[in-house]
């Protein structure tokens, strides 16, 4: 984590913290230490994490910083609690637009079916407007994507994910499920190339098709958002396509409030 509170209670940023001081983390108030390494980005770290939030690591990744440095210290490691006060979680990003509160989780690790729902579930009951950023570009087995489709006037993708390149648990989750509820987005950070559908002829008219890049050193990075109602799987669907130097526009300007933020409706 990159904020604790002091002795006085105020909210520190970790590159304003001073050694030797005493720190507490936000949320379940355990000691925290300064973790200030030449290799991992300097944070906070509980020295015992027994009550706080399972859901949150004190480290977190090059990716998942640079995405979340983009908001102002004060929508950043938020703590929401439940109504009855039980039950605390500390969100990525928080903030309120319009009357609407709205929360971003960037998501870096792998993440389980069970805990991708829970989490969801927790923040959608309490109101707000939930965004999932998952990155499938800086990760260890960074995922191919090829698109087949480009409808421009729209902004839509066709998007082709092979079996063997797909992240497990978003297979499992009925994205449709969350398509009633409006609130929840998911969108994915990938690197995509255009691809061509080839048929090949075997023996005795069997044939068969298979996806190849167009051209494999030529790819590009961008975000994309599954459309929930055109959703089949994951093995090919149809998304907005968001250019990766526009997303972050997007995120740059929302965060100040400067426009609404991403929505079917927008112009990517």
């Amino acid at each position: 984590m990159y904020f604790a509170n002091d002795e006085n209670g105020q909210r520190i940023y970790i590159d304003d913290a001073q050694k030797r001081h005493m720190y507490v983390c936000p949320a379940c108030n355990e000691p925290v230490i300064m973790k200030c390494g030449e290799v991992v980005s300097h944070h906070f770290s509980h020295k015992a994490k027994k009550n706080c939030d399972p859901w949150y690591t004190d480290k977190m990744s090059a990716w998942h910083r640079k995405f979340q440095n983009i908001f102002p210290y004060d929508a950043r490691e938020q703590i929401v609690r439940s109504r009855d006060n039980k039950v605390f979680h500390i969100a990525d990003v928080l903030f309120q637009y319009k009357g609407e509160k709205y929360v971003i989780e960037f998501q870096h690790s792998p993440i389980s079916r069970k805990e991708f729902n829970l989490r969801s579930q927790f923040y959608l009951d309490l109101g707000y407007n939930l965004f999932w950023v998952f990155d499938f570009c800086e990760c260890e087995a960074p995922k191919r994507i090829y698109y087949d489709r480009f409808e421009s006037e729209k902004h839509i993708i066709n998007l082709i994910w092979p079996g063997k390149d797909r992240i497990r648990f978003l297979d499992e989750i009925d994205l449709l499920e969350y398509a009633d509820k409006g609130r929840l987005h998911v969108f994915f950070h990938i690197s995509v190339g255009a691809g061509q559908l080839s048929l090949h002829y075997g023996s005795y008219g069997f044939s068969w098709y298979t996806w190849e890049y167009i051209d494999p050193k030529q790819q590009e990075r961008c975000f994309v958002e599954p459309r929930y109602l055109a959703w089949d799987s994951l093995s090919e669907f149809e998304a907005i396509y968001y250019k990766e130097s526009r997303f972050l526009d997007l995120l740059n300007n929302y965060s100040t409030k400067k426009e609404p933020f991403l929505q079917e409706s927008s112009t990517p």
